[in-house]
C-alpha cells in the first residue's frame, strides 16, 4: 500500500492518497498519482508541477529552473510508471520527434514533385504531390501529440512546431526562385538604397522615414554576405517563429503553465492568416511590440511604477529573473525595443502605446512614466517624419464604417477562389466565438472580472484605434493581429483549460479537436492564393534590368499591380507616383474594362494613355508572366486577348520598340 510522504517542499502535511473502496481492484499507482495531483520521483520525494501550484506558490517556486531533486517548471523529465522508475516504454514526445523526422524527409522527398504550373484557383494546392499532403499529415499528428504532450523538454516539444511551419511556410521559399509578394519587392529597393547610399532620402517615400528595419537587414547583409533575395525568400518562416517565440514568452507574464502557453502559441500561428511575415518593417515590428508589452507586464509584476495591489495585480506572473526585472538594465531594454518599433514602422508602436496605456488604466499605474518615455519617443519621431506625412497622408480619419471596412479587391473569377476566400472568415469567426466563450466561462467559474480583464484590454485596445485611423483599410487586419495572442491566451487558459492536460483525458480531446481542423485550414490559408502571391523570377529580372539601365527619370507602366517594382536601390531616380506604393496602372484607368475585350482595343488604349503623357521622361511599358496571372485569376483580359495585345505591340514599331525580352517577361519603350 501507498504510505503517505512525510514532508513536502513547504513544510505542509501532504494530501493523503485516497484508498480504494472495499470490493474494488486495487488503484495502481499511477491513478493514484495523478488523481492525488502529485508526482513521486525516484527517491519518494513529493515533485510538484507547476501546472498545479497556486498562484502565492508559483511566485516563490517559478525561479528555479531546475533543481536537484529533479522537478523543472518547464517540463516534468520522469514518466510515471507503477514502481516510479523512468519509462522506456511510452515517451509522447518521444514519438512526436521520431514523427517529425519522418515528416521532414517525405517532404524533402516531395519537394521536387511539386509543379507551381498547376497553380490555379485552388492557389497551389493542384500543385502539390501527394507524398507532399503526406508529409503534412505526419508533420500535424507530430505537432498535435507535441503539445498534449506534457514529458520531456519545452525546446524539444517545439522541434514539431518548427518542422510543421517548415513544411507549410517553407515549400515556396525552396520551389520558388525568388520572394512572394510583388510588395516584397520595394522594400529590397529601400535596404538596397540605405546600403549604397547610407542615408535616407526623407522625400521619397514613407519607407526612407522609417529606416530602423532597413538598416537592420543591411546590416545583417553586410556582416553575413546573405543576399536580400534570399533573405527575402525564407522571411515567412523565419518570422513565423520568431513570432510564435515572442507570443509565447509574452504570455509568461500572464501564465506560468506551459501547457497554456504552448497551445495559445500554436492557436496564435494557426489563426494568423494575415500574411505580414515577409520581408517587411511590420514583420520585425510586430515581435517586437509583443516583446515590449511582455516586459512591460513583468515591470509590473515586480511594482515597477507603483501600480495598484489587488486581484488584478495578482493576476501577474513574477518573473523567473526577478533580480533582472528589477535593475535598469530591464528598463532600457524595453525602451531600446520599443525605440526600433518607432524608428521601423508607423502604425505599431501607437498600438504599442494604447495597450500600454489600456494595461496601467486597469492596475491603476500611480507612477507612469515608463509609459511617458515612451509617448516621447513617438512623438519625437513623428514630428520627425511628419513633413511627408502631411503631404501624403491624414493622421487621423474619422470615416466611420470606413475606417473598419476591410480591403476592396477585385472579384476573382476561377473556381476556388470563393472557397479559399471563405476561410479568413472562419477562422476569425472561430477566434472570436472562442474568446467570448472562455471568457464567459471564467466569469461563470470565478465571478469576478479579474481573471479576463487584463488580456481583454490588451486585445481591445487595437481595434480601438481603427475607429481613428483606417491605414489605408488595413488597420482592421493590423487590429486583428495585434489582438490575437491575448485572444489565443484566454482560448487556452480559460475555454479549453491547457493547464489541465496533464491530469484531464477530456481537456486533451478537445484541444486535440480544436486544433486538428485549423491545422488543416493552415495550408490553404496559406498556400491558397497563390496565382497573385507567386512572381515571376523573369519579371524580377525584367523590373531590376529597368532601374538599372534606363535614363533617370523613366516611368514605370503597368497592366495591373502584380508586379516586382522598385526591387533595386535605383528606384529613386525613377518616376514615382504620388501613391507611392506601386507604378502608374492601366487598370486604374476609366475606360480600361472596355478596353480590355480585345487585344486591338487594349493596344490602342495603352498608346492613347503614352501620348497624353510628360514627353520629357521616357515611359516603360511592362509585361510577363506575373501580371498574366492576375489577369486570368480576375478574368480582366483572356489569355488569347492576352498574346494579340502582345503582339500588336511587337508589331507597333512607330509608337514602341521592344528593349528587353526575356523568358516571357517583356519591356516596351514608348516612342
Amino acid at each position: 500500500m501507498n504510505q503517505p510522504v512525510s514532508e513536502t517542499r513547504d513544510g505542509t502535511p501532504p494530501r493523503p492518497l485516497r484508498q480504494p473502496e472495499p470490493g474494488t481492484p486495487a488503484q495502481s499507482a499511477l491513478d493514484a498519482l495523478v488523481e492525488n495531483g502529485r508526482q513521486t520521483d525516484v527517491r519518494g520525494r513529493r515533485a510538484v508541477s507547476n501546472w498545479d501550484l497556486p498562484a502565492e506558490r508559483l511566485d516563490q517556486t517559478s525561479a528555479r529552473s531546475r533543481t536537484a531533486d529533479g522537478w523543472s517548471e518547464w517540463s516534468w523529465e520522469l514518466t510515471p510508471t507503477d514502481s516510479g522508475v523512468r519509462s522506456a516504454r511510452f515517451s509522447p514526445t518521444a514519438v512526436a520527434l521520431v514523427l517529425a523526422g519522418v515528416a521532414t524527409v517525405l517532404w524533402a522527398v516531395a519537394l521536387p514533385g511539386v509543379a507551381p504550373e498547376r497553380t490555379n484557383g485552388w492557389g497551389l494546392l493542384p500543385g502539390l504531390p501527394a507524398l507532399w499532403y503526406l508529409a503534412f499529415a505526419v508533420s500535424m499528428a507530430s505537432l498535435l501529440i507535441a503539445v498534449v504532450a506534457t514529458d520531456g523538454r519545452l525546446w524539444l516539444r517545439a522541434i514539431p512546431f518548427v518542422i510543421f511551419c517548415l513544411i507549410v511556410l517553407g515549400t515556396t521559399s525552396v520551389i520558388y526562385e525568388v520572394p512572394r509578394y510583388a510588395w516584397t519587392y520595394k522594400h529590397i529597393g529601400v535596404t538596397e538604397y540605405l546600403i549604397e547610399n547610407g542615408v535616407p532620402a526623407l522625400d521619397v517615400d514613407i519607407y526612407q522615414n522609417f529606416p530602423g528595419f532597413f538598416y537592420l537587414a543591411g546590416i545583417v547583409h553586410e556582416v553575413t554576405n546573405i543576399p536580400l533575395m534570399l533573405m527575402a525568400r525564407y522571411s515567412e518562416f523565419g518570422f513565423a517563429l520568431l513570432n510564435a517565440a515572442a507570443v509565447y514568452w509574452a504570455i509568461g507574464a500572464l501564465s506560468r503553465s506551459v501547457g497554456v502557453r504552448g497551445t495559445a502559441t500554436v492557436l496564435f500561428t494557426l489563426t494568423n492568416w494575415i500574411g505580414q511575415n515577409y520581408f517587411a518593417p511590420q514583420a520585425i515590428a510586430f515581435p517586437c511590440a509583443v516583446l515590449v508589452i511582455g516586459g512591460y507586464l513583468r515591470l509590473l509584476a515586480i511594482n515597477h511604477g507603483r501600480p495598484r495591489r489587488g486581484r488584478l495585480w495578482s493576476q501577474l506572473s513574477r518573473p523567473q529573473h526577478e533580480h533582472f526585472w528589477a535593475s535598469p538594465l530591464a528598463v532600457i531594454l524595453v525602451l531600446f525595443v520599443f525605440a526600433f518599433v518607432v524608428v521601423s514602422h508607423q502604425f505599431t508602436p501607437v498600438v504599442v502605446l494604447l495597450q500600454v496605456l489600456a494595461v496601467s488604466a486597469v492596475l491603476l499605474v500611480r507612477r507612469p512614466w515608463l509609459l511617458t518615455v515612451m509617448g516621447v519617443f513617438e512623438l519625437l519621431w513623428m514630428l520627425h517624419a511628419y513633413p511627408f506625412i502631411s503631404r501624403h497622408f491624414s493622421l487621423v480619419q474619422f470615416s466611420g464604417y470606413d475606417n473598419i471596412r476591410p480591403p476592396e479587391a477585385q472579384k476573382p473569377v476561377l473556381p476556388g477562389t470563393e472557397v479559399m476566400a471563405q476561410i479568413p472568415h472562419v477562422l476569425v469567426l472561430f477566434v472570436v466565438v472562442a474568446t467570448v466563450a472562455g471568457a464567459l466561462l471564467a466569469l461563470k467559474r470565478q465571478r469576478s472580472l479579474s481573471s479576463v480583464l487584463l488580456p481583454g484590454v490588451l486585445a481591445a485596445a487595437p481595434i480601438a484605434l481603427v475607429f481613428c485611423q483606417s491605414y489605408g483599410q488595413e488597420g482592421i487586419l493590423r487590429a486583428y493581429l495585434f489582438a490575437l495572442p491575448w485572444c489565443c491566451l484566454v482560448i487556452a487558459r480559460d475555454l479549453l483549460q491547457a493547464d489541465r492536460l496533464r491530469s484531464s483525458a477530456g481537456v486533451t480531446a478537445a484541444t486535440l479537436m480544436v486544433l486538428f481542423p485549423l491545422a488543416v485550414l493552415f495550408v490553404p490559408s496559406t498556400l491558397g492564393n497563390e496565382l497573385t502571391n507567386r512572381i515571376d523570377a523573369a519579371d524580377v529580372a525584367a523590373d531590376r534590368w529597368f532601374e538599372r539601365n534606363t535614363p533617370d527619370g523613366s516611368e514605370l507602366l503597368l497592366l495591373v499591380p502584380a508586379y516586382p517594382s522598385r526591387s533595386t536601390g535605383n528606384y529613386t531616380v525613377h518616376v514615382l507616383q504620388d501613391d507611392p506604393l506601386s507604378p502608374a496602372l492601366l487598370h486604374d484607368l476609366a475606360g480600361f474594362s472596355g478596353a480590355a475585350k480585345t487585344g486591338k482595343e487594349l493596344h490602342d488604349f495603352t498608346r492613347s494613355y503614352v501620348a497624353v503623357q510628360d514627353p520629357y521622361h521616357d515611359i516603360y511599358l511592362a509585361l510577363g508572366p506575373t501580371q498574366e496571372q492576375y489577369l486570368r485569376l480576375y478574368g480582366l483580359v483572356g489569355p488569347k486577348e492576352y498574346q494579340d495585345y502582345l503582339s500588336r505591340l511587337s508589331a507597333d514599331k512607330t509608337h514602341f520598340e521592344l528593349v528587353y525580352s526575356s523568358d516571357g517577361s517583356y519591356l516596351f519603350k514608348a516612342l
